[in-house]
């Protein structure tokens, strides 16, 4: 497994629960930017060798995530073959391999994510209220699991309401949903901003008013997942924008399965938030790689809607998805072992032995700061 500062960061507090119980870390003002869900879970594996026992946690939620996008994606695309397209490019990205060798708390919220989105799907095509009171046990660990996940859960609320002509009273249902599935993030950030009297931390929201710069980096890094890393800063822009541009004119104006439409005007509001909300440049494909799922599955669409409209030859767009194919395929072959040999990218620090760590692979130092 990979570790970044992050990671240490996760170790350290999961250490502290481990060693001390959860109620440790609740007046601890390091954590206000770290949600407690992901090194909570971490400190389960203290007993066993760390590092394979993370592994495997990762690899069974990726796991997870692959069959629960299946189940979405095969209720939203009209044939086997668009659904073939979408695995395939699912099991090739780039952005979820990354997620997925770190001992990073994305993962996990992709999960909970995507558990969520497959109950409001059965919602969605059901009416039945009871599939929106159950998305709300995953939407709830998803905003204790990473603060960014309240960007996503409300464009996600906005864009069923837009979609969807709902009876009167399902909307006071998915209101109630909505204050429940954000209670545990509310009272998380309550505590340590408003009660604890950290209110500089509100500063850091100001958005940046760079809307320009900060859409340059949001574009380059959704086309990591589709383009060659040859292809160039500012070409890698201009051809995000321009598919991006077309897509969304072809998925809004012409058939389609609604649903996709809901979920890809989901990610286009949560991806406009990160336009004037302030990140970390470097990070930002971190934020991207939650969308990842829903940017391939209404490419899988738009790709058969451009085959259509362009009158494309069956052969020549079989072609073209199978350079893409295996491009993706080549380009995780090279991300896997430079990421594999994890000191290229980290820095893993001396060994430092302690009750946590003892048994771990990988031995960092903890953070000293408290």
């Amino acid at each position: 497994m990979g570790i970044s500062a992050d990671s240490k960061h996760y170790l350290m507090v999961a250490e502290q629960i481990y060693q001390n119980g959860f109620i440790s870390i609740w007046k601890n003002e390091h954590l206000v930017y770290w949600p407690p869900l992901y090194p909570t879970v971490l400190s389960l594996f203290s007993t066993t060798g760390v590092m394979h026992s993370i592994w495997l946690f990762h690899y069974i939620r990726m796991v997870l995530v692959f069959l629960i996008w299946y189940m979405i994606a095969a209720r939203c695309l009209r044939d086997s073959i668009q659904l073939a397209i979408f695995i395939i490019l699912m099991a090739l990205s780039t952005n979820l391999l990354m997620v997925s060798i770190f001992i990073w708390s994305e993962l996990l919220f992709i999960l909970l994510f995507s558990l969520t989105i497959l109950f409001v799907q059965r919602y969605a095509h059901s009416k039945n209220p009871l599939w929106m009171w159950l998305s709300v046990i995953p939407a709830f660990l998803m905003l204790i699991d990473r603060n960014a996940g309240i960007f996503i859960i409300s464009p996600l609320y906005f864009a069923m309401i837009v979609s969807y002509k709902l009876p009167r009273r399902h909307y006071f249902i998915l209101a109630w949903c909505l204050v429940f599935s954000v209670s545990g993030f509310a009272l998380w950030n309550v505590h340590h901003i408003v009660m604890e009297s950290r209110f500089y931390m509100l500063a850091e929201l100001v958005p940046y008013f760079t809307p320009v710069k900060n859409l340059e980096i949001l574009l380059n890094d959704i086309g990591i997942i589709f383009f060659p890393s040859l292809l160039l800063y500012p070409w890698s822009v201009f051809f995000t924008g321009l598919i991006l541009a077309i897509g969304t004119y072809l998925i809004f104006t012409t058939s389609g399965a609604k649903f996709i439409k809901t979920l890809y005007l989901t990610a286009l509001l949560y991806l406009c938030i990160w336009i004037v909300i302030p990140g970390d440049p470097s990070n930002m494909n971190r934020f991207v790689s939650v969308v990842t799922p829903i940017l391939l599955l209404a490419f899988a669409e738009f790709f058969f809607k451009m085959a259509q409209k362009f009158k494309i030859p069956g052969h020549l767009h079989y072609v073209l998805l199978a350079g893409v194919i295996l491009y993706s395929v080549a380009r995780n072959v090279n991300n896997a072992m430079l990421w594999g040999g994890a000191k290229n990218y980290t820095n893993f620090g001396k060994i430092h032995k302690n009750t946590f760590y003892e048994k771990s692979e990988r031995i960092i130092d903890k953070p000293t700061s408290d």
